[in-house]
């Protein structure tokens, strides 16, 4: 009995740990879908593209690709915590 109550504990700890982990995973999605979208506003706009020196486009436009990447990662370990907690 003393046993499945230790299980059942940790058990429940992994659990609130994910979410706990599963919540800071979503806001700091949040924050980089909002860089994200700021990057590519500043890339679509031809007066900044036009003016601004090659290699700040470059530096954005190489930022740009590597926070998909980051994100696509973000999303599919939110996936994975959310089917654990299942």
């Amino acid at each position: 009995m003393l046993y499945d109550m230790k299980v059942g504990i940790k058990t429940l700890e992994r659990q609130l740990n994910r979410k706990d982990h599963l919540i800071k995973l979503q806001s700091e999605l949040a924050d980089e879908e909002r860089f994200m979208a700021d990057l590519k506003r500043s890339l679509s706009n031809p007066e900044f593209v036009e003016r601004a020196p090659a290699h700040i486009i470059q530096t954005k436009r190489d930022k740009l690709i590597e926070l998909k990447v980051k994100i696509e990662q973000m999303q599919i370990e939110i996936e994975t915590i959310k089917m654990k907690n299942k």
